[in-house]
């Protein structure tokens, strides 16, 4: 073989393991199984806690919060999923006395059929917003268990995740459900507030 040829081989045995190479690390694909944008300005009661008309899953949300008349702060691009704006976020306000200290936000999805399942949002407070929030999971939508310990935001979005791939009991279930409890707002104001907006469900 000449040293022609040989450079020819050598060229095409790179070539053919760099492109194994890509492959294995190329990333996987994820499922949305549940997304909300929180996209409504005014006070749209049960209607804002919709799902948007995307993911893979049936999906709910509920909140324990006291009934607020006042109007959603702005949202951001930051987690969002297309063609979906970054219109308003979901404003949690600490009521009159901090009534809303201790209540909760929690959304079902049906992880039927899906694994290592991850939650994300985009998400900022006020000064006197809800401060010391603790994200939980459930098996059966009653019985609710920690992750990590409370977390807090800056007046700034950014994304809240959490990585629940090594619970197993997650997947595969009909009655998951995610929930975040709210302490640490201001007695003072009723006006501060904690705002959440492009929350998702994905499996990996």
């Amino acid at each position: 073989m000449t040293t022609t040829q040989w450079r020819l081989m050598a060229i095409l045995m790179l070539l053919f393991f760099a492109g194994g190479r890509s492959a294995d690390a190329a990333p996987r694909g994820r499922s949305l199984l549940a997304y909300w944008a929180f996209n409504c300005f005014t006070t749209c009661g049960d209607a804002n806690l919709a799902p948007e008309s995307i993911g893979l899953a049936s999906a709910s949300m509920t909140s324990t919060f006291e009934p607020d008349a006042g109007v959603n702060e702005s949202g951001t691009t930051l987690n969002s999923v297309p063609p979906y704006e970054a219109r308003s976020a979901l404003t949690l306000r600490t009521g009159t006395g901090g009534i809303n200290n201790g209540r909760n936000l929690t959304w079902r999805v049906s992880t039927v059929g899906q694994s290592n399942i991850q939650v994300s949002f985009a998400a900022r407070r006020s000064p006197g917003g809800f401060g010391a929030n603790q994200f939980q999971y459930s098996l059966d939508g009653l019985v609710f268990t920690d992750v990590d310990g409370s977390f807090d935001v800056g007046s700034a979005f950014a994304v809240v995740s959490y990585d629940l791939r090594r619970i197993r009991g997650l997947a595969d279930n009909p009655n998951a459900a995610f929930r975040i409890v709210f302490n640490g707002g201001s007695s003072s104001s009723a006006e501060e507030f904690f705002l959440v907006d492009n929350l998702q469900v994905v499996a990996k």
